[in-house]
């Protein structure tokens, strides 16, 4: 009678090399996985010739996949991740090795925030290009750093909102607490991805008025950051404006809407030298572009509502064209 041959033999040499030494599971728990005792485990990796661990600090078991979203995705370090899964960091970095996961650089090394790169949308890119232009301070930590912040101060509570809005999906977002003016100052840290911030624009970038789909929602970034529409006291008229220093900015979006076929008046909005209440006199000219006429309103408003994200502005546009219709219905069409 020939003997059975025993079950352990099955276990082949390398499934038992890839689980004890690729996967750093224990001898008990292949035992669990493959459904044999430690025993049996044990015996099965002598006569593969597969030698033990030398004692020390367990090894981590953590998939490609996990630690990519811990080491590279939320920007844990390896000491933090072994923290997590109750090992040594150096364990954490042969498996970054063995991964070929990118070695992060000393300032990348450091950062312990939430991070996410930039979507890589074209049409979100213009938007924070124009509300940049309008409304954002913009810079890195330092010469080196691999940490870009974007910081705006304001008495609005829903500006501060909608600049929360744009960036926690990407980074930390700090909010100071009101000082006695009501003003409240916030702070996004983002990574390198969104160095197209940093740029000191003067102007539009020609890209963004090439391009109907591009030109509005960097116009509306430019616009909930500094427009305004609004509706008289009497009812009798209803408008939209947007000031700025920067004339040549200003032009260029009057000729871009010309093209759209929306008429639009620029004006001196207060002189040179002139003196505020603060005392402060204005070193230039600060202009207005604004839309008037009827017609052109409703147009216009209809076109850069759909981008448009400052609760307020969305509110103050219905409004707008609400009046439009009113006085449409109780003066006629006249102009439209």
């Amino acid at each position: 009678m020939v003997p059975m041959k025993a079950k352990r033999f099955s276990i082949s040499q390398q499934t038992l090399k890839k689980l004890y030494w690729e996967d750093c599971l224990t001898i008990k728990e292949i035992g669990s996985l493959l459904g044999y005792a430690a025993r049996t485990i044990s015996i099965r990796m002598v006569e593969c010739g597969i030698p033990p661990r030398t004692p020390g600090p367990p090894r981590v078991h953590i998939s490609k996949k996990d630690l990519y979203e811990l080491y590279l995705h939320k920007g844990l370090s390896s000491r933090k991740i072994a923290k997590i899964y109750e090992c040594a960091y150096s364990s954490v970095d042969r498996k970054i090795k063995q991964y070929g996961l990118a070695k992060k650089t000393l300032s990348l090394a450091h950062i312990t925030t939430f991070r996410a790169p930039f979507s890589g949308n074209q049409q979100e890119k213009a938007y924070l290009i124009g509300f940049r232009i309008g409304d954002l301070r913009v810079r890195k930590m330092y010469k080196n750093s691999e940490t870009i912040l974007v910081d705006c101060g304001s008495t609005k509570k829903s500006q501060i909102e909608l600049i929360k809005s744009l960036f926690s999906q990407y980074g930390r977002v700090w909010i100071s607490k009101p000082t006695k003016s009501g003003k409240l100052q916030i702070e996004c840290a983002v990574d390198l991805s969104f160095s197209f911030l940093l740029e000191n624009f003067d102007r539009f970038p020609t890209w963004g008025l090439e391009k109907k789909p591009l030109f509005l929602p960097l116009l509306v970034g430019f616009i909930d950051a500094e427009g305004s529409f609004f509706v008289t006291s009497n009812g009798k008229a209803a408008t939209f404006s947007v000031g700025n220093y920067n004339v040549t900015l200003l032009e260029q979006i009057r000729s871009a809407l010309e093209k759209l076929g929306v008429r639009s008046r620029l004006f001196i909005g207060v002189k040179k030298g002139y003196r505020g209440k603060d005392g402060y006199a204005h070193n230039n000219d600060y202009r207005i572009l604004s839309v008037d006429r009827k017609a052109d309103l409703f147009n216009f408003t209809r076109m850069v509502r759909p981008y448009l994200k400052h609760a307020k502005r969305v509110k103050d546009t219905l409004k707008v064209l609400n009046n439009i219709d009113e006085r449409n219905r109780r003066y006629g069409y006249i102009g439209m």
